[in-house]
């Protein structure tokens, strides 16, 4: 199932435009883009998580297309 969801995540990620989204956040304390942050959270809104500790450990077993899809190059702390 979140192999077809990420296909389609895949082909219409770019209208989001979530790279677009003003971080209103103080660039001192900035470790993970905010685009990378959201694209993250899609998915694991897409695959039923349910919590930010979810989105975590979601995070932590990404097979590498999907990484490469999201932008995420490790596991994102909730």
């Amino acid at each position: 199932m979140n192999r077809r969801l990420y296909g389609m995540l895949g082909k219409r990620l770019k209208e989001a435009r979530l790279d677009e989204v003003h971080d209103p956040r103080d660039e001192r304390g900035q470790r993970w883009a905010l685009g990378v942050l959201l694209r993250c959270l899609l998915g694991g809104l897409l695959s039923g998580a349910r919590s930010l500790a979810d989105v975590e450990k979601l995070s932590m077993r990404l097979s590498r297309p999907v990484r490469r899809l999201l932008g995420v190059r490790r596991r994102v702390p909730d």
